[in-house]
């Protein structure tokens, strides 16, 4: 279907953005724009777990990555009555 296209649309000379380059930039633009967010909140709530249990270790470091983005909202707001790591790897161990 998008070869078809994008045929159809070179084969009239059209000297504007095809209907192709517009689908994929749109796409991109959404996908750039959820994994800018994604990195934001990783930094953020790494930088508020360490100002209120210190330093994380690396294992830990590791699970924040892999966490999802609806996790990570409910981290921040859990966050807010840590007082310890443990508390933090108590967090994580839920299912």
């Amino acid at each position: 279907m998008w070869q078809a296209l994008s045929t159809l649309e070179r084969n009239k000379h059209m000297r504007y953005v095809t209907s192709v380059e517009r689908i994929g930039y749109a796409r991109g633009h959404q996908e750039g724009l959820a994994e800018g967010w994604r990195v934001e909140a990783v930094a953020l709530v790494r930088k508020l777990l360490q100002r209120r249990v210190g330093m994380l270790p690396p294992v830990l470091d590791q699970r924040l990555e892999a966490l999802s983005v609806d996790e990570f909202e409910a981290l921040s707001e859990a966050l807010l009555d840590f007082s310890a790591l443990g508390d933090l790897e108590q967090w994580l161990a839920q299912p």
